[in-house]
């Protein structure tokens, strides 16, 4: 017995495969297009979306980042990444109660992890409110994890919003000796020795040291730490030009 085929089988197209390691290290423009597109066929991919807010995050678009992990949330309250993002992206927008809340609920979702202690620390710095409180998410940081860079970094930063400098500098040291690609931590140590020496040609001691910065929740840029860098050394200038023309005889 013949039998006809009436209806033509379709193979659907496959999805997006996910994303590879070179694609991860491609360009956080590229990559979030990548993500998009996996979050295409399966909006509800849960490691998509947090590789999707780390590349937003990069990218400085914390109001993309923001939508992202507002969506993580939905899908999984529970999960600390979600509400790390979102400090984040809310501390980046000055919205720094909620910065605060989100970094709150990521410590209680995940005591055990660094992250969220750092992203705790970080929304208090940059909030600058209860440094003591955010030297003791720095420390508990330090202490899950001794061998990480980024924990020395931060308690150096909140140490440095606090005026102390020994305590600051000892940690950007460690930051930097940890890894020593950590340009956040060198711009940091830059600053500080840039400070001392700008202080001791003006003769005032030394105050705290304003190390809030964005590089993603990863540390300062170099473009922002040259540009403090280049008016500090203009007023440096300035203020020994003036020192010398007092002291210069008076021609007559």
């Amino acid at each position: 017995m013949e039998v006809k085929l009436t209806h033509k089988y379709r193979v659907p197209p496959a999805p997006p495969a996910p994303p590879t390691p070179a694609a991860l290290d491609a360009p956080p423009r590229d990559v979030i297009e990548h993500l998009r597109a996996v979050l295409s066929e399966d909006p509800h991919d849960l490691d998509a979306l947090g590789r999707l807010g780390d590349a937003q995050l990069a990218n400085h678009d914390p109001d993309g980042a923001l939508r992202t992990a507002a969506t993580a949330i939905a899908l999984a309250p529970d999960r600390e990444l979600g509400h790390r993002q979102a400090s984040i992206a809310c501390s980046r927008r000055g919205r720094h109660r909620e910065a605060i809340a989100h970094a709150e609920d990521a410590v209680r979702l995940a005591p055990a992890e660094p992250s969220a202690f750092l992203a705790l620390a970080r929304a208090l710095l940059r909030a600058k409110r209860d440094l003591e409180r955010a030297r003791r998410a720095a420390v508990r940081a330090i202490v899950i994890a001794p061998e990480a860079s980024e924990p020395h970094l931060v308690f150096g930063m909140v140490a440095a919003a606090e005026g102390e400098q020994a305590a600051a500098e000892a940690a950007f040291r460690r930051a930097v000796q940890l890894h020593p690609g950590n340009m956040a931590a060198r711009n940091e140590l830059a600053r500080l020795e840039l400070r001392r020496a700008v202080q001791r040609g003006i003769g005032r001691p030394v105050g705290p040291v304003s190390t809030v910065s964005e590089a993603g929740q990863t540390g300062p840029s170099i473009g922002s730490s040259r540009r403090r860098v280049d008016e500090m050394k203009r007023a440096l200038h300035v203020r020994l030009r003036g020192r010398r023309a007092t002291t210069s005889p008076v021609a007559r």
